[in-house]
């Protein structure tokens, strides 16, 4: 039923209570267990409650003939319960049970777990305890105990909840429900700044994680966002903690997980000693929010430049630099290569005054057009066309930088004599 329609009814309830409540007045509720569970079933209300903090609230308690027992609790802005603002609501099964001091305990089921109250009658008003301590004597607290009284029947639709899922930290458990996306709270990194990690999990097996970075220590002036994505896979029980691998670039690592209070915790340090030890004292605690999506493109696997005639014509081709070089002659220099597409290679030299590359001075440059050759001892050869004669130098790559050989030598032998030893590393840059 629309909200609006049960406040409606609630607050014509309310506004003509004294007709709504039952209509025979030689009748008395008694405070025995034959009574109780003869006379409590039906609707029972409160009058408008101001709560002291800018509220008033209505509140409605149903207790129907198939023990159940609904609790809801308008809650409206100003003193006077006009203006509507949200209801509450909460469905359990009761059950009547003995006398105690002129009481009747009532036990409440919900997510198979029982609770107890305390409710009498007084005047023909319901009133529930809302406080109960066992000390040897059962103690009943009835002092801010609403007066409720019965009122004409009232519909308040409400879902049955369903029992909150508990994540055992099982390998099924798991693969079930580490799925969606985890969250931290705004976390204090000490250093100025803040962040907000979120993981995703998503049921293809693909792994995001995002850490959004803000200045200040409270999430509010955003700064960046790091992410990477992965692979994963749930791997076996180690320790009541569950294995989670990992393949970054083809390679594969591992950490372990677990779940404490339906917060997921990542180990953030793994040591094998004989014996796998695994560390969460850091460890943020994430909690399952709603879906969020966050666009990570693909990583794309490291090119591994090798040193063959195939991958030297694929990967030559841009331009490469060298960081700022010291010349020792009170001048620095960057170097520059560039090898396009159609052959052209052009060579420039930036030479600037000083030792860090800071004051600039002059540049030259040459231009030749270039043949990729054959392998010449894990050097591939270069033929340079310049004025219609034809030179050759060597070159290799090492971890993805190009080396120039700087001198090459033809012994009377046979045998060809490189150079390297004073090579400029250059980088490919975009």
């Amino acid at each position: 039923m629309n909200k609006q329609i049960i406040i409606l009814l609630l607050t014509l309830v309310l506004l003509n209570g004294c007709s709504s409540k039952s209509s025979d007045n030689s009748i008395v509720f008694e405070n025995t267990v034959a009574s109780m569970k003869k006379n409590i079933v039906g609707t029972w209300q409160s009058s408008c409650i101001d709560t002291k903090d800018g509220y008033s609230k209505i509140t409605t308690k149903i207790f129907d003939s198939n023990n159940t027992y609904i609790s809801s609790i308008s809650t409206f802005s100003g003193a006077e319960c006009k203006f509507y603002e949200f209801n509450s609501t909460a469905k359990l099964k009761y059950t009547i049970g003995g006398l105690i001091n002129n009481n009747i305990e009532i036990d409440f089921e919900r997510y198979d777990e029982i609770t107890y109250t305390l409710v009498h009658f007084k005047d023909n008003q319901l009133y529930i305890a809302n406080n109960i301590s066992d000390e040897g004597v059962r103690k009943s607290d009835f002092t801010n105990s609403e007066a409720l009284s019965k009122v004409a029947d009232i519909v308040i639709d409400v879902e049955d909840e369903k029992p909150p899922v508990k994540y055992e930290n099982t390998v099924e458990s798991m693969k079930e429900n580490i799925v969606g996306t985890w969250q931290s709270d705004c976390i204090d990194t000490e250093d100025g700044y803040s962040k907000v990690t979120t993981k995703i999990f998503d049921s293809n097996n693909t792994y995001i994680i995002s850490i959004s970075k803000f200045s200040g220590s409270e999430c509010k002036l955003y700064e960046s966002n790091s992410t990477a994505k992965w692979k994963y896979t749930i791997g076996g029980l180690d320790n009541n903690n569950i294995e989670i691998d990992f393949e970054i670039e083809g390679e594969i690592t591992y950490t372990l997980v677990h779940f404490i209070d339906n917060q997921l915790y990542i180990a953030n340090n793994i040591s094998a000693e004989g014996v796998r030890k695994s560390d969460f004292t850091n460890s943020e605690a994430l909690s399952k929010v709603a879906d969020i999506v966050i666009d990570v493109e693909d990583e794309k696997p490291p090119v591994k430049y090798e040193n063959t005639v195939e991958s030297m014509k694929e990967n030559i081709v841009g331009t490469w630099k060298s960081d700022c070089i010291d010349t020792e002659d009170e001048y620095s220099k960057i170097a520059t290569k560039i090898f396009d597409s159609n052959n052209t290679y052009i060579s420039s030299i930036t030479t600037f005054s000083g030792a860090e590359c800071e004051f600039y001075e002059f540049n030259s440059t040459a231009t030749s057009k270039y043949t990729i050759g054959g392998v010449d001892n894990d050097n591939i050869e270069i033929d340079f066309e310049i004025e219609g004669e034809i030179t050759y130098t060597l070159v290799h790559f090492i971890d993805n930088q190009l080396y120039i050989a700087n001198d090459i030598n033809d012994t009377a032998e046979g045998v060809r004599e490189t150079d390297f030893s004073k090579s400029e590393a250059l980088t490919k840059i975009e």
